[in-house]
């Protein structure tokens, strides 16, 4: 009976002196449902329709406080008016997705005691959203493949931030405006939609990094794996790297989830906020504002904080310097849109055109040089706001975003997002350095094809789910993480984890990992009468320089056990090979270097006769052109002075260095079993290093000799030497295989070391 007197009313009314529509609403609960219609021939009225089991009571809610009355609504386009004057009502459509929701915008009291608002559409789906979300996991893919291509691809994330922060504050203020809010229901919501996605990832690269990594570097992604159990891997990150342009963060293959966890350190946050600003009873624009000032302090926090090198990794990967920021503005647009403030057509165009450009912009020229998270921050955040409350009033460049391709990429971004990382790390760690067009076609089709599948096969059926937030609490999360913690104590008490307890490979491992300098070899010492090779000999020649000094000590060792003559050796890392009255503050080691290791070398070599240098000559050539104070440009006058003394001087030149990555790919080949496919060293470098050394010995007169020469053929090979790896890290040799390529060596070079055999100089003692 209600029904059909409603519908004839929308009819009927339409020729009253007010030309309102007036409808009934009938609920025997505490919300009346109905459905928004148009009114018949006449398009800018609209009609609540209740529905058949409904009644004439809706409810008010006035500051968390809900009572009853029988109004009857007037709409128009997009206000209304009721006869009882409360803060607000909720009316939700029967059956529908789309919640529209009635609240007070400005009470005022008319003179037949009517209240006037907005009617505002709720929760309804926007497809530019979306579209948002492709422009930014797009970026953020490019710039993870080469980040030539896209230098502020990076900024992706910030997008997300913002459509984050916008999604969750309607989400939140839409139910606490209905009454309906719950933590449960709102952190059963979270967990569904993020974490059985996140942890079936994790599974997958923790099985694939099991497998692939070498142990240190698998140990090393469970402590970031066990982070993530408790959301606190953006703080690990910023401990555990030099910042999120460092390259050994790209080692880590979940370091994209630093974003993850800012996210759910928000969503601890964000509900009681809003609640906060709500049942304080604040008007849209106070709540507004204090959200605005929330974001100045975070983003003024980025800015201003004290510049050091802690803070400035740490400002990247936490919540409060910056990141709060973006989040809140999205907040802040959330609201705006919430409550009915929609922007005309010329307003929503123009600020499309500002967003798409100021996102375009910072993409192309906000690079890892610019100061971020800083007020450059702010660029693309009010770019992507501009462009989600243009949404709301059917700009054109949100049309553009709601294509279909858009809409599809956007709907899959968090899955996309969850994979591209890992599988970038792998080929990086498993094949290449840099990712050439064919990988890059290749990470781009196993992304889309991991994400399709999570998509589906996870992510959609776990949202649907309508279990009770106790089941997906213990299901999607306690479960899992008591797993990774679980795993991660174990290993760490036990190591039954560990790849080298599963092949004899890694005892040939470790023998080549080991360092070339071990107590026997007085690496770093600076007392003590350090001599090494025949040990029925005085020593005849002074070996001096630093790390890349010190790694010859074996093979000179060898040398004079063969040849007949023992050798006094003085290094220390990063300690330049000559007396240095200059002094330096800028480079590690200095104080040791200046108070004790160099006044011991000036000494020695006063009774020294033969004189070797050996170090990192890039090294030295970098810190002449930083500092250009004359240390090494003399250096050829400083060892001329020493041949006038009479004295032999020999410049050994540096071995060839290997990139990181290829030094650990070889060992991930080498423990495998697998065929080395051969790398590359870094010669181009190299090159210019030897052509500056060579100069130096010649003007200097000094003799210059290349230890590993004499390998002829096998030197095509280096550092792999007889199937082994001849360095310790990236530019050092190891004890291990520097012994048995010295046994090789050393019969070609017989007629250079025995000029040694005879004393032309004794030592101190």
């Amino acid at each position: 009976m209600r029904n059909s007197t409603a519908c004839g009313a929308c009819g009927a009314s339409s020729t009253s002196a007010r030309n309102w529509a007036t409808a009934s609403a009938e609920s025997s609960s505490s919300t009346a449902y109905g459905s928004i219609i148009r009114e018949p021939g006449r398009p800018r009225r609209r009609c609540i329709i209740p529905n058949t089991a409904s009644s004439s009571r809706v409810r008010f809610i006035h500051r968390g406080a809900a009572w009853y009355r029988q109004p009857r609504v007037w709409l128009a386009p997009g206000k209304f008016r009721a006869v009882a004057a409360g803060d607000g009502a909720a009316i939700q459509s029967a059956g529908g997705t789309r919640q529209a929701n009635i609240f007070r915008e400005r009470f005022q009291r008319g003179r037949h005691g009517w209240a006037w608002g907005r009617l505002v559409t709720g929760l309804q789906y926007r497809a530019d959203i979306d579209g948002l979300r492709a422009v930014a996991v797009l970026a953020v893919l490019f710039y993870h493949i080469n980040n030539a291509w896209l230098p502020g691809g990076f900024i992706g994330v910030d997008v997300f931030f913002v459509i984050s922060g916008y999604l969750i504050t309607r989400i939140i203020y839409t139910d606490v405006l209905a009454g309906t809010f719950s933590f449960r229901e709102f952190y059963r919501r979270r967990i569904n939609r993020i974490l059985p996605v996140l942890f079936f990832v994790c599974l997958v690269v923790f099985c694939i990094a099991w497998y692939l990594f070498l142990p240190e570097d698998f140990l090393l992604f469970l402590r970031s794996l066990s982070r993530v159990a408790y959301f606190s891997q953006n703080l690990f990150f910023a401990q555990q790297t030099g910042g999120y342009w460092d390259p050994e963060a790209e080692t880590f293959p979940l370091l994209h989830t630093w974003s993850l966890a800012v996210e759910e350190q928000f969503y601890f946050i964000a509900p009681a906020l809003l609640l906060v600003l709500f049942k304080c009873g604040l008007r849209t624009s106070a709540a507004v504002l204090v959200l605005i000032l929330l974001a100045c302090a975070s983003f003024s926090l980025a800015q201003f904080s004290p510049n050091s090198e802690y803070l400035t990794k740490y400002n990247y990967y936490s919540l409060f310097t910056g990141r709060a920021g973006e989040l809140l503005v999205g907040a802040v647009v959330g609201l705006l849109s919430l409550h009915g403030r929609v922007p005309g057509s010329v307003l929503s165009n123009a600020l499309g055109i500002a967003g798409v450009a100021g996102i375009a912009l910072s993409y192309a020229f906000i690079s890892q040089a610019v100061p971020f998270p800083s007020y450059w921050t702010l660029v693309p955040t009010l770019s992507t706001a501009a462009l989600i409350y243009a949404g709301a009033g059917g700009s054109l460049a949100s049309r553009l975003l709601s294509t279909r391709a858009m809409v599809f990429i956007g709907a899959i971004s968090y899955s996309l997002y969850l994979w591209h990382w890992p599988i970038i790390v792998f080929v990086r760690y498993l094949f290449v350095d840099e990712l050439n067009l064919p990988w890059a076609g290749f990470v781009l089709v196993a992304t889309f094809g991991c994400a399709l599948f999570t998509y589906y096969c996870i992510e959609q059926p776990c949202r649907r789910i309508r279990r009770s937030f106790r089941f997906s609490l213990v299901l999607f999360y306690l479960l899992p993480a008591a797993l990774i913690l679980g795993v991660y104590t174990l290993n760490k008490k036990s190591d039954f984890l560990s790849p080298d307890q599963v092949d004899e490979r890694y005892r040939l491992y470790s023998l080549q990992k080991q360092y070339y300098l071990g107590d026997g070899y007085c690496h770093n010492e600076t007392d003590g009468e350090c001599v090494f090779g025949d040990p029925d000999k005085a020593p005849t020649v002074l070996l001096v320089g630093d790390s890349h000094a010190g790694h010859y000590a074996p093979y000179i060792a060898e040398a004079g056990r063969r040849y007949g003559f023992s050798a006094r050796v003085i290094t220390a890392d990063g300690c330049l090979p000559i007396p240095d009255p200059h002094g330096r503050v800028n480079f590690k080691g200095d104080s040791r270097c200046i108070t004790q290791v160099t006044p011991r070398v000036a000494k020695e070599i006063e009774h020294f006769d033969n004189i070797i240098f050996a170090a990192n000559w890039d090294m030295r050539l970098r810190i002449v052109d930083d500092l250009r104070d004359g240390q090494l440009v003399d250096f050829p006058a400083y060892l001329g002075g020493l041949r006038e003394r009479g004295k032999n001087v020999v410049l050994l030149e540096r071995i060839p260095r290997i990139s990181g990555k290829e030094y650990n790919r070889w060992f991930v080949y080498f423990l495998r079993g697998w065929d080395w496919p051969g790398g590359e060293l870094l010669l181009e470098d190299d090159a210019v290093v030897r052509g500056w050394l060579g100069q130096v010995a010649e003007n200097g007169r000094a003799q210059l000799f290349d230890p590993l020469e004499a390998l002829g053929e096998a030197k095509r090979s280096w550092p792999i030497y007889n199937g082994q790896m001849a360095y310790k890290d990236v530019g050092h040799l190891n004890e291990y295989v520097t012994r048995q390529w010295a046994g090789e060596v050393l019969p070609k070079q017989a007629g250079f070391w025995r000029q040694f055999a005879e004393p032309r100089g004794m030592s101190s003692e």
